[in-house]
C-alpha cells in the first residue's frame, strides 16, 4: 500500500518500508527535508566542507549551468560493471552519463581506442574515503558535488567543479540562491534523479544502481541469489521512492528503465540491454 503524507509545508512526502520520507521533488513547493537523517557530528563536517566549496569559487548548478537532457543514463558500478560497461562506450551522444560512486575510477581510457566518456560526474560524500573516488587516469569530466562533499576530494579534482546544496532539515541547510536544492538523502543516486528532473529528461535509464555481492557474509539479506546489506536496501528504497515521484507527473510524462542485477524496481521497468531503451 502507498503511504502518502500532505504536510504542512506544503510539500508530499512517499513513506518507504523503512520508515523514511521522500518528498514529491517534482512540485512547486519550497524543498524541506523531515527525515532525521544527520548527526551533531555530521553537521561539524558539512561546514568544514562547505566552508571549503565557498571559498573555492566554485559556481552553483542551478546559476551557472542546467542543461536540457531529454535522455539520461545514470550509471553506478554495480555488479558485473566490467561486462556491461563495454556498451556504456557505445552509446550515442543524444544520450547524456552521469557517473556516480565509484564509476570514475572503473572508466575504461584508452587514448589509442576512442570511447564514449561520461557527461558529468556526481559526487556527495562527506568523508575521507571520498578521495578514493579518484582515478589513477587523468580524464576527469564535469564534477557535480555537493557543497557537503568531502573537501579533500574536491581540492584533488582536477576538472571543471560545479556544486548543488541538498535539502535542508530544518536544524542546518543552507538556502540555494536559484531555488534548487537536490533531494539527495546522502545518496548520489537520489541526487542525479533529482537532477534528471531538473534538466527536462524524458528517457532515464539507471545501470549498475545497486550493491549486491555473491558471498553470503555477516548480516547481509538474500536478494535474487545474490547478496546484499540492509542500509543498501534502505537506500535502494530510497531510490525506487523518488523514481515513484518522476513517474507520476500528470503533465511531464518520464519513461524509466533500469539495468541491474540488485532487487526490482517497483516503479521502473527493467530493461533487457543497455543500448536498446535509447533507440
Amino acid at each position: 500500500m502507498t503511504t502518502i503524507k500532505n504536510h504542512t509545508n506544503n510539500n508530499k512526502y512517499l513513506l518507504t518500508d523503512d520508515g523514511l520520507w521522500v518528498r514529491d521533488f517534482t512540485g512547486s513547493a519550497y524543498p524541506f527535508e523531515i527525515n532525521k537523517l544527520n548527526s551533531r557530528e555530521d553537521y561539524e563536517l558539512f561546514i568544514k566542507n562547505e566552508t571549503n566549496i565557498v571559498t573555492s569559487n566554485i559556481p552553483e548548478i542551478g546559476l551557472e549551468y542546467l542543461p536540457n537532457l531529454p535522455n539520461i543514463c545514470i550509471v553506478s558500478d554495480g555488479y558485473k560493471f566490467n561486462e556491461w560497461s563495454k556498451d556504456l562506450y557505445i552509446l550515442p551522444n543524444n544520450v547524456h552519463i552521469i557517473g556516480v560512486n565509484r564509476t570514475l575510477c572503473k572508466w575504461a581510457i584508452d587514448d589509442n581506442t576512442p570511447r564514449r566518456k561520461m557527461d558529468f560526474y556526481l559526487a556527495n560524500n562527506p568523508y575521507n574515503e571520498c578521495s578514493g573516488y579518484l582515478p589513477e587516469h587523468s580524464y576527469r569530466p564535469k564534477c557535480i558535488c555537493s557543497i557537503r562533499t568531502n573537501s579533500k576530494f574536491v581540492k584533488k579534482y582536477k576538472g571543471n567543479l560545479y556544486y548543488y546544496i541538498p535539502t535542508g532539515d530544518g536544524k542546518f541547510g543552507r538556502r540555494s540562491n536559484s531555488f534548487k536544492q537536490l533531494d539527495d538523502y546522502r545518496n548520489p543516486i537520489c541526487a542525479a534523479i533529482n537532477l534528471a528532473f531538473l534538466c527536462k529528461v524524458k528517457k532515464l535509464l539507471l545501470v549498475g544502481c545497486d550493491d549486491v555481492f555473491e558471498q553470503n557474509r555477516p548480516a547481509s539479506i538474500p536478494v535474487n541469489e545474490l547478496f546484499m546489506y540492509p542500509q543498501h536496501q534502505i537506500a535502494h528504497n530510497l531510490i525506487d521512492s523518488m523514481l515513484y515521484w518522476l513517474t507520476h507527473q500528470e503533465d511531464n510524462p518520464v519513461e524509466v528503465k533500469y539495468f541491474s542485477y540488485g532487487p526490482n524496481l517497483k516503479n521502473a521497468e527493467e530493461a533487457d540491454n543497455i543500448l536498446e531503451f535509447f533507440k
